[in-house]
């Protein structure tokens, strides 16, 4: 399956990176130019735009192996947890570290080599940005745990490290979340799975 999932990635990457790509981007660009700056249209071309040519700086051949290293890495984490033993995914933690570590030396001109990573999850955002939050994050909870001492209530932190939690309490706890949010009533599902993430199947689907 990762071989899978490396050969689609390669080909995806291949095919976007696609000098047709490109022209049509050019012509996106020109028939959306003067739409609003936060228009749907114009965004969307403009995002595309910043994806294009982040991706043309990458060897497609990275791009395979970097979706295969992932693929196999998950389910070395699998093995791992079950088993309670870090060494089963020690390898291919490794190796997706030393993968990243090629990815970033195909972009230059960044303040800090973590900030190139940063940009597929948080565009614009930097490192010294992340800093800053955690920072003030710190700050903020440090003068939390303070006032609640003060006020003579012993603090008890034992919930962010012991403690077993059913699958069915989870669920609860994560719809409630969730409801929260914001998001589309039928706009997404939730399921049970050995690691938590979250996919885009497609526009409006999660």
């Amino acid at each position: 399956r990762a071989q899978q999932i490396s050969t689609i990635a390669l080909i995806a990457h291949e095919r976007f990176i696609s000098e047709k790509i490109g022209k049509l981007l050019d012509k996106a660009e020109s028939d959306t130019n003067d739409d609003p700056y936060e228009s749907f249209g114009r965004s969307l071309v403009r995002i595309t735009r910043r994806s294009y040519e982040k991706k043309r700086r990458v060897p497609k051949e990275l791009a395979g192996e970097m979706s295969e290293a992932s693929s196999k890495a998950h389910e070395a984490w699998v093995m791992a947890r079950s088993k309670s033993d870090f060494s089963h995914f020690q390898p291919s933690l490794e190796k997706n570290l030393e993968l990243q570590r090629r990815y970033i030396t195909c972009f230059e001109g960044a303040s800090h080599p973590y900030d190139y990573l940063i940009e597929n999850y948080e565009p614009g955002m930097v490192t010294s940005d992340i800093k800053k939050i955690f920072a003030d994050l710190k700050k903020g909870l440090v003068l939390l745990l303070k006032e609640i001492e003060d006020h003579g209530c012993e603090i008890d932190s034992s919930i962010l490290t012991t403690g077993t939690y059913s699958i069915k309490d989870q669920e609860i706890f994560v719809r409630n979340l969730i409801s929260k949010v914001g998001f589309q009533k039928n706009g997404w599902r939730l399921d049970t799975v050995v690691h938590p993430f979250a996919l885009r199947v497609g526009s409006g689907d999660i």
